[in-house]
């Protein structure tokens, strides 16, 4: 939780635990695999390896060809 905290401090982001642990299990929700595992007194989280369902992949392939910040050829080509 320190790594994270100091992570987001680098950004200028000011955050709490309570905060982290909540915007952890929200995400949970929401089918991302983060995966928090116990090691003695400390929690370390990591993304698990999952694949994409179809609907998140076209979602995905939507945003980058609709995206303005992104050229087109540049959203074809990647």
């Amino acid at each position: 939780m320190q790594d994270i905290l100091a992570e987001l401090e680098r950004y200028w982001v000011s955050a709490d635990r309570k905060g982290i642990y909540s915007i952890i299990e929200s995400i949970q929700l929401y089918r991302m695999d983060i995966i928090g595992v116990q090691q003695e007194r400390t929690f370390y989280y990591h993304l698990g390896n999952r694949m994409f369902e179809f609907a998140e992949l076209k979602m995905l392939v939507d945003a980058v060809l609709l995206s303005i910040f992104i050229t087109v050829k540049s959203s074809r080509t990647h």
